[in-house]
């Protein structure tokens, strides 16, 4: 039995987002998976991506200036990130932050399809962690992965009991508070009096600013939510 053909077989007869997301591992050799569906004022997430990736994602906003991201929204059908960033990001001496932000997280590569139906925008990602690419996939793959991404469709359209609502608002973060969530990625290892002297500050003043982020996204702590992802619609809204 040929790949495509073995890797069919593992996605038929599922009944649930858990056993699509195991199925993406063994057929593809992924780490990861996340779905998405976008709403008006929200996006709204089912995910199996490192804990705390998407509260820096969306935090700092580098959603906004991400090339994969752009791809999505201009609906590539199916893509790899190395292809969108190659396509979209000009060409720089530094990686741009949502580069860092996947690269913090210990992803280099993946997989996006988009989908979607009665005018709703979704799209499915699987990715690599810092050992594999996305250049292992043959074209016959294509099929398997937009099958896999409709059943995700499928089950989660309607389930907004298993998603997480991020808004899709701008932050509105002042240069000081994105310093601040620049350094938590960047640095995470660093202790608290390390990363405020990284920021020129006091230690109590980074601990001020960790509160205002919070404040400013309806949060109870910095640590529980970097930013903006938070649970459920009434929290999503900014405070």
């Amino acid at each position: 039995m040929d790949r495509q053909a073995g890797s069919l077989k593992l996605f038929l007869d599922l009944e649930t987002p858990e056993q699509v997301h195991e199925a993406i591992v063994r057929a593809f050799g992924a780490r990861y998976v996340v779905w998405q569906r976008f709403d008006p004022d929200f996006v709204r997430t089912w995910d199996r991506f490192p804990s705390g990736f998407f509260e820096h994602y969306y935090g700092t906003d580098a959603d906004r200036d991400c090339a994969v991201a752009k791809a999505v929204r201009l609906r590539w059908p199916v893509f790899s990130f190395s292809d969108a960033r190659a396509q979209i990001d000009r060409p720089q001496t530094a990686p741009p932050l949502a580069v860092r932000v996947w690269e913090a997280f210990g992803i280099r590569d993946g997989v996006a399809i988009t989908g979607g139906r009665r005018n709703v925008d979704t799209v499915t990602a699987i990715a690599f962690d810092d050992g594999g690419d996305a250049k292992r996939l043959r074209p016959a793959d294509e099929s398997v992965l937009r099958y896999a991404a409709a059943l995700l469709d499928q089950f989660l359209l309607e389930a907004d009991e298993q998603l997480v609502s991020t808004s899709r608002a701008p932050a509105s973060l002042s240069q000081a508070m994105r310093a601040v969530l620049q350094v938590a990625i960047e640095q995470p290892g660093a202790s608290r009096a390390e990363q405020a002297a990284m920021l020129g500050i006091s230690p109590r003043m980074l601990e001020k600013r960790h509160s205002q982020i919070a404040k400013r996204f309806g949060v109870s702590s910095f640590a529980g939510a970097v930013a903006k992802a938070v649970r459920g619609s009434a929290e999503g809204r900014r405070a």
